[in-house]
């Protein structure tokens, strides 16, 4: 198979080590750069599969070609290029005219069931998310929904504790591996949540900070470090949401931002990249 290798802080590191600080006032050698950096390391691996860990997208393979005691690998599922199997190739090509990778939005005007079949006994559901707009008195609050936030209503208080979640309050904290904070956004269901996670290296982000860098970050090995520790970061991203779908086989889910405007709401988190997640009343943490 052919793959990317990550993008991990040392080759960042030795990339920066080997730039002229001049060339990054140069557009054309600022895009081979950001490309270079966040692209990664093409590499090629003949071996077999030992385990894969589909909540966070990556497989366990051994390579054949290395030594025993050191043969293990592991390959994003999400950065393979090809594939070589059973006498078959399968490389990642475009996709067909008229797919998409996330959801189609919400048509507000489209019916989710035949009108005229509206009988005595039909049951119903709907689920609706609300925001607080202002405490009205101990008793009740003022919401308006995601459906049409336009629209406010009064609630009382009773209803928000007793029957609904909240995505940002919570009483207790635990420390949790990667695997079990995934877990706990999988089993989330409908439920309102707040995460806390990176977004994807990419060039605009490399070129973002790169652009800021000062002459001596690139000849003081302290500062180089620092500056390689922050290009692998990633940007800080924090987004109340429910969970709409999750794609195992590549490590991530698909969100609705409550935040964002409906025709633009959807989202994509990587499980790899969460720091916490509030979700029922408890704050989950990577440990």
């Amino acid at each position: 198979m052919s793959f990317k290798k990550k993008v991990d802080q040392k080759a960042i590191e030795q990339k920066l080590s080997e730039i002229k600080f001049a060339s990054l006032k140069k557009p054309d050698e600022m895009k081979k750069i950001t490309k270079s950096i966040a692209d990664g390391e093409s590499c090629e691996l003949v071996g077999h599969l030992v385990e894969s860990q589909n909540a966070l997208g990556r497989s366990l393979v051994v390579d054949l070609k290395a030594p025993a005691f050191n043969s293990f690998r592991q390959v994003d599922h999400r950065s393979i290029e090809y594939i070589i199997f059973k006498n078959v190739k399968y490389s990642i090509g475009k996709k067909a005219a008229g797919t998409a990778e996330l959801p189609l939005k919400f048509e507000k005007n489209a019916l989710n069931w035949e009108e005229s079949k509206l009988a005595v006994g039909n049951w119903f559901s709907s689920i609706t998310y609300y925001k607080v707009k202002s405490l009205l008195d101990k008793d009740n609050v003022m919401v308006a929904s995601n459906r049409d936030s336009k629209k406010q209503l009064t609630m009382s208080r009773d209803i928000l504790e007793h029957e609904m979640h909240s995505g940002q309050v919570y009483d207790k904290e635990e420390k949790v591996n990667r695997t079990e904070i995934v877990q706990h956004l999988l089993d989330a269901k409908e439920s309102v949540m707040t995460v806390k996670f990176h977004k994807k290296i990419d060039d605009a982000y490399i070129k973002d900070i790169l652009s800021n860098a000062k002459a001596d970050q690139f000849k003081d090995a302290k500062k180089l470090r620092a500056l390689s520790k922050e290009l692998i970061g990633g940007r800080d991203a924090e987004m109340t949401c429910h969970l709409t779908q999750s794609e195992g086989k590549l490590g991530r889910s698909t969100v609705i931002d409550l935040n964002a405007p409906p025709h633009m709401n959807f989202r994509q988190i990587d499980h790899r990249t969460i720091d916490s997640l509030i979700l029922k009343n408890t704050k989950f943490l990577v440990k």
